[in-house]
């Protein structure tokens, strides 16, 4: 591989400026550890871009605000989003658990009934055999 072909590909431009594809970044962070003249491209590049603009030193005025904004309401808007289910799905999800534990509890509660009502039972009949 041609080093300084690649480099003067703009590929680095992209990458500093973060623009490319997620395979060119990993690609070119892999050869930037094998080749020391490509790092040292990347880092000059970050180095001019920083010098670049600390040089215009303008800062972005009303006019320039005004700018972005109209280019922004020329812009078409997004496509209406509608919604699928018109209902809370967190209120059913907590109702879908409630009724099953409601009737574990009630069919719970009706055993228990039932077997301390015979206890009750057999104890007075103890009660009674023990007073004859």
């Amino acid at each position: 591989m041609d080093i300084n072909e690649y480099i003067s590909s703009g590929i680095i431009e992209m990458y500093v400026m973060g623009i490319c594809s997620p395979e060119e970044k990993t690609e070119l962070e892999l050869l930037r550890s094998q080749y020391p003249e490509l790092d040292k491209a990347i880092v000059q590049f970050e180095k001019d871009l920083e010098n670049n603009l600390l040089l215009q030193g303008t800062e972005p005025g009303t006019a320039t605000d005004e700018k972005i904004l109209q280019t922004l309401r020329t812009l078409q808007p997004p496509a209406p989003v509608i919604s699928i289910a018109s209902h809370n799905t967190a209120a059913t999800k907590k109702f879908n658990w409630l009724r099953p534990v409601a009737a574990a509890a009630v069919l719970l509660l009706g055993i228990s009934v039932f077997y301390n009502y015979n206890m009750y039972k057999k104890m007075q009949a103890q009660e009674l055999a023990l007073a004859a």
